[in-house]
């Protein structure tokens, strides 16, 4: 689950080599561990005290991806320091931990169908990421590749 500021990690149980930016996409449906899951923190996720409408379908944000871990590593090493970073992530066994970094969420959701694992944004979507965070177009030309986590699963 996409967090800005509030968690350093994403949990997964695959690992990937990829480094670098990537969008992030909110899988059109949600179980329901994860509609509760939204229901019960959208309130502390809030500065403004709004519950905010939990977008699906769409890119709602950037992160960079910088490390990778087992979680058993990122636990043992003390990584998983943040009051909610364990809440809002799944650090069983057998589990890998992203360490990412510089989140931005979004203004506004861009719709875009999405698929399991890490895929290559549209170009047209990549357009509207651009014009919502310029400084993203620099990123996209030196990293050459844009991918998507699918799916709300911690």
């Amino acid at each position: 689950m996409f967090v800005p500021d509030g968690k350093r990690f994403e949990t997964r149980s695959w690992r990937t080599q990829h480094r670098g930016l990537i969008a992030i996409h909110a899988s059109k449906k949600m179980d329901n561990w994860h509609k509760g899951f939204a229901r019960k923190h959208y309130r502390i996720l809030s500065p403004d005290g709004e519950e905010p409408a939990v977008s699906v379908g769409a890119i709602i944000g950037v992160l960079d991806i910088v490390e990778m871990y087992t979680t058993n590593e990122a636990i043992d090493a003390g990584l998983i320091d943040r009051p909610l970073e364990r809440e809002f992530g799944d650090y069983g066994p057998n589990r890998y931990a992203w360490a990412t970094a510089n989140p931005i969420k979004l203004t506004f959701p861009i719709p875009c169908n999405g698929m399991l694992g890490l895929w290559t944004v549209p170009d047209h979507v990549e357009r509207q990421i651009v014009e919502q965070v310029p400084e993203m177009r620099k990123l996209r030309d030196s990293e050459g590749m844009w991918a998507s986590i699918a799916g709300n699963a911690p």
